[in-house]
């Protein structure tokens, strides 16, 4: 042992990239290994070397001790956050697969709903270390790091937090790393976060990721994910698409596997929100144990809206109770509730007559929720405004112009005239009435 923590000081003095790979590789042989999986504790592995000075050893010795009882824990904890503190990001990348397994040790150890929140903040900082270690930095780089970053997130509902901090980076490139398993867990995880936030199009594209890619086997993962796709699809448009990007054998082997769930969305299709809760009950066990019942009962509420949504396709004007009726709501309060519902979240644009409950459904897609719509809108109002002002500059010059003035008390006085006229033929006609009654 002697031996080893003085070659760890000779080779990590230099700072030389040779010599730090030869440090690498000699702590990697089996013989070495083995030894240092005997030490004592943590404390005594780690009380002659530092971080700062000897990163590329304090990685692999991290990693090949790990947590080997629950009394190391925190001393595990401790020891990592003292290496993402203090490591040199450049010497990471010389040890890098030692380093994502601490990472993953040291999420695994904050797994749990209660501390999951206490593990974020460590994780993130390593993940921003490791990649400051590239010249230029690199924060696109995908890493294993990212789906240990996700899972913890999700475990403690900080889901903005994994929005913000790691999906709104675009992916630029990612490590060479050996287990592509990391990289779908990444992609799984990304689908979970955004179905959380009700972003069901990056859910969707996120799920898709996972089983798009060429396999020889099923995954557990990817299984999970097409199940998750399939219900998230019918969530956000009522039908599943997009399945034509994955190869053909994974689709082949997806569909008997998730037989229950290809069933729902061939029952879905018929559009009975009767017959979907019946599938749905039937079933209720299959869709627990996957814990993907919430999902299910989402796209049951969803059927209500697609309905709704397909009577304006068809329709201009209906009454509250005839779309009650068709979509199967208790009466014109629960459609004039989801109608209400649906125009505020975007999803139908109608206006509701509330004295004789008409709904006017409008093709007119624009939300007017943006900037650029307000701009619009304002330059509408002034053409408006300024074509009343012409107007009104024409009526005036009008009522002042001598011609027309000319003309209009011409044509009022041949009017007066013809009134006389019309009077005097009264008068005539009602004296040949009363002679002729008379002569009777």
């Amino acid at each position: 042992m002697d031996k080893l923590i003085g070659a760890i000081h000779q080779y990590s003095g230099t700072s030389k990239e040779a010599d730090l790979l030869l440090l690498k590789k000699l702590l990697e042989e089996p013989a070495n290994k083995e030894s240092l999986h005997k030490m004592g504790n943590l404390d005594d592995a780690f009380g002659l070397i530092n971080p700062a000075s000897h990163t590329v050893a304090y990685v692999i010795l991290l990693d090949y001790l790990g947590v080997r009882s629950q009394a190391e824990q925190l001393k595990f904890a401790q020891y990592a956050r003292m290496l993402v503190a203090e490591c040199n990001p450049k010497h990471l990348l010389l040890v890098d697969r030692h380093y994502f397994s601490v990472c993953h040790k040291f999420a695994s150890l904050f797994s749990t709903t209660a501390q999951a929140l206490s593990g974020i903040r460590l994780l993130h900082a390593a993940l921003v270390r490791f990649q400051s270690g590239f010249n230029p930095v690199d924060p696109g780089k995908l890493t294993p790091i990212h789906a240990d970053l996700l899972q913890l997130c999700i475990l403690a509902r900080t889901y903005k937090f994994a929005v913000n901090n790691v999906l709104n980076t675009e992916i630029s490139s990612v490590v060479d790393y050996e287990n592509s398993e990391a990289f779908l867990r990444f992609f799984y995880y990304a689908g979970i976060v955004y179905t959380g936030l009700r972003n069901f199009p990056k859910a969707i594209a996120n799920f898709r990721m996972v089983f798009s890619v060429p396999a020889n086997a099923i995954s557990a993962i990817a299984l999970e994910a097409y199940k998750k796709y399939l219900l998230c699809s019918l969530i956000e448009s009522g039908q599943v698409s997009g399945t034509k990007v994955a190869p053909n054998m994974v689709m082949r082997a997806l569909r008997p596997l998730s037989a229950v769930y290809q069933e729902y969305v061939s029952v879905y299709s018929s559009h009975d929100t009767d017959n979907v809760h019946k599938y749905a009950m039937a079933h209720v066990e299959a869709f627990k144990k996957d814990r993907n019942f919430g999902l299910v009962k989402q796209s049951i509420a969803a059927l209500y809206r697609h309905n709704v949504q397909r009577q304006t396709r068809t329709y201009v004007t209906l009454p509250l109770k005839d779309i009650a009726d068709v979509v199967k709501l208790p009466g014109a309060s629960a459609a004039r509730s989801l109608i209400v519902r649906m125009v505020e979240d975007g999803q139908v644009r109608a206006s509701i007559n509330a004295r004789d409950g008409m709904v006017s459904f409008s093709d007119d897609a624009e939300a007017y929720d943006t900037m650029a719509s307000a701009q619009r809108l304002a330059g509408r109002i002034h053409d408006a405004a300024a074509l009343d002002r012409a107007l009104k500059a024409v009526d005036r010059d009008l009522l002042l112009d001598r011609r027309y003035i000319q003309r209009t008390q011409l044509s009022d006085a041949k009017g007066a005239a013809a009134s006389i006229n019309y009077v005097d033929d009264d008068d005539d006609m009602a004296r040949a009435i009363a002679l002729s009654t008379a002569n009777v």
